[in-house]
């Protein structure tokens, strides 16, 4: 597998695109990716997500959506660990005590809306609870920039909708939010949409 051109968050970008001429948050430039046996998985890619922006990156399956991120998400959580142990573990690697991480776990969890299920392992949860303890994990560190692929698959449309509504709200708090989803609906309820098709940008949608 090969990949080249440049992904930065810093560097200059030469002009103003749809997203505003802000520095990126994120910012990919002429990437391409191919694969063994030479498919071109992404061909000359430019985007640019400038912080605080919400997108969503939409488009069939193979389109390459995925792969332009370098993201899969996966729930990733341990069953030997509890959901107050697994939303605390990746404190852990950066040197905090074990009743901060408690403390902040606690904190991200009741904020997902799971209180009531702190001691529950993953086998003991529902799809949904297990993609809210793997958000509530993903925050607990004050990110700059959350990806989400696919956040509502499998999921029921309410639950879903919960899902897709957090999300919106950690966005409000100035967090950079860029979901990957096939679902136009989904798609359409954040400001701005990249459309990918056969490994490239197809279009941008702005919400004015």
């Amino acid at each position: 597998m090969s990949t080249y051109g440049r992904s930065t968050a810093t560097d200059p970008y030469p002009g103003p695109t749809a997203a505003g001429t802000e520095a990126p948050a994120l910012e990919l430039r002429h990437v391409h990716k191919r694969y063994a046996g030479g498919v071109d998985a992404l061909v000359g890619i430019d985007v640019r997500v400038c912080a605080g922006e919400q997108v969503a990156v939409v488009g069939p399956s193979g389109s390459g959506k995925s792969t332009m991120l370098h993201v899969i998400q996966q729930f990733f959580l341990l069953d030997s660990l509890n959901a107050l142990e697994n939303v605390g573990l990746g404190l852990l690697y950066q040197d905090v005590g074990a009743r901060e991480r408690q403390t902040h776990a606690a904190l991200a969890l009741e904020r997902v809306g799971l209180a009531g299920r702190m001691a529950h392992r993953p086998s003991e949860l529902s799809g949904g609870e297990r993609q809210r303890v793997a958000i509530a994990r993903a925050i607990i560190g004050g990110p700059h920039v959350l990806f989400a692929d696919e956040p509502t698959g499998n999921l029921d449309s309410h639950t879903g909708a919960q899902i897709l509504d957090l999300l919106q709200e950690l966005g409000r708090e100035a967090v950079t939010l860029i979901v990957i989803t096939h679902d136009l609906q989904i798609a359409r309820r954040l400001p701005r949409q990249i459309t990918m098709r056969d490994g490239q940008v197809a279009s941008e949608e702005v919400a004015r």
